[in-house]
């Protein structure tokens, strides 16, 4: 859980709030890697990585924009969904950036989900599946796009479901 004071594990602070976050600030994200390191974005400050008992920044290279959302996923890849339709994915220590050149087009990254060998972000104007290469962005059976997903779970049976402005999406495993 993150707080103002910092990061919380059964009940028990692990890792203080980053000394450069001076006042109480909003926590965005947060996530924690197979290594156990805590990876977390304050509010108007960038992306910290909590390791052996201090909050640093590993990679000064990344885009200084809001980190809106994080994930680490199955394969050890660290994501970061940033404001203005841009991601960057971590992989052996590289960081790399993508945008609309890979197919993006969602707006602010509000949500990055993995489930069932699938990678999903959805945000402000869209939602997509991460395909290895490209993003694919899913459109409702009359060509829409869904706008304003925040929300995004995965069934055991295949089903995805996504919370948007318009509510709640289903989409069967088939689809």
């Amino acid at each position: 859980l993150g707080t103002y004071q910092g990061v919380w594990h059964a009940g028990k602070l692990i890792a203080p709030q980053p000394p450069e976050v001076r006042d109480p600030q909003t926590l965005y994200a947060l996530a924690q890697d197979r290594a156990g390191d805590w990876w977390a974005s304050y509010l108007n400050h960038d992306l910290f990585r909590y390791r052996d008992g201090k909050w640093e920044h590993p990679y000064p290279s990344l885009p200084k924009l809001r980190v809106m959302s994080l994930l680490s996923d199955s394969l050890d890849r660290l994501w970061i969904g940033y404001q203005g339709n841009r991601i960057a994915v971590v992989e052996g220590g590289k960081p790399t950036l993508m945008g609309a050149e890979q197919g993006l087009n969602i707006g602010n990254v509000l949500r990055i989900y993995e489930r069932g060998g699938n990678l999903w972000v959805a945000g402000e104007s869209g939602a997509a599946r991460y395909d290895g290469k490209r993003f694919v962005p899913l459109l409702t059976a009359d060509g829409h796009e869904l706008r304003g997903i925040s929300g995004v779970v995965a069934t055991d049976e295949g089903e995805l479901w996504l919370h948007g402005h318009d509510g709640a999406y289903r989409i069967g495993a088939d689809q």
